[in-house]
Formats: structure tokens, C-alpha cells, sequence
């Protein structure tokens, strides 16, 4: 016959405080790795439950992480097709 299984405790909560990751550190790895609408459910999750992270308001209200210039080789001189100058 086998042998019973003794049960363990469960963990405790300070068990996992060592292992757990701030919400700042998930914020810097999904801006890191490009996760942008990821990070941004984060920041809109966090602000509706009252924990903002600096670090993802920062980012999201600063425009110079959105905008993009066309690339110069893509440029065009010429009028668009179907438009009359």
C-alpha cells in the first residue's frame, strides 16, 4: 500500500514578499520590451485602483515617446496622386 501524503502548510504572505516584483519594475519591462498597450491596461488598471506609477505616467503624458518623423528617404516632393495643384 502507498504511503499517504502529509500535507504541507501553505506558504504565508511573507513567504513571497522576497519573490514579489514592484509594479514599477513590470512597468520598466514591459516599456523595455515593448509591451505598449500591455503597459498602458496597466497604468489605467493602476490609476482606477489609486496606485499610479510614476514611471508609466511619465512615459504615456510625454509626446516624444508617440510622435515619428517619416524617414527621409520616404519623403516625397511631389504631390499627392489624385490632388490638383
Amino acid at each position: 500500500m502507498d504511503d499517504p501524503v502529509t500535507p504541507t502548510a501553505a506558504p504565508s504572505d511573507s513567504d513571497f514578499v522576497a519573490d514579489r516584483l514592484s509594479y514599477e519594475d513590470i512597468s520598466k519591462q514591459l516599456i523595455n520590451d515593448n509591451f505598449i498597450l500591455t503597459a498602458l491596461e496597466l497604468h489605467t488598471e493602476l490609476q482606477e485602483i489609486g496606485k499610479p506609477v510614476a514611471y508609466l505616467r511619465d512615459y504615456f503624458s510625454n509626446p516624444g515617446n508617440f510622435e515619428r518623423t517619416k524617414a527621409p528617404e520616404l519623403q516625397s516632393t511631389s504631390p499627392p496622386v489624385g490632388l490638383r495643384t
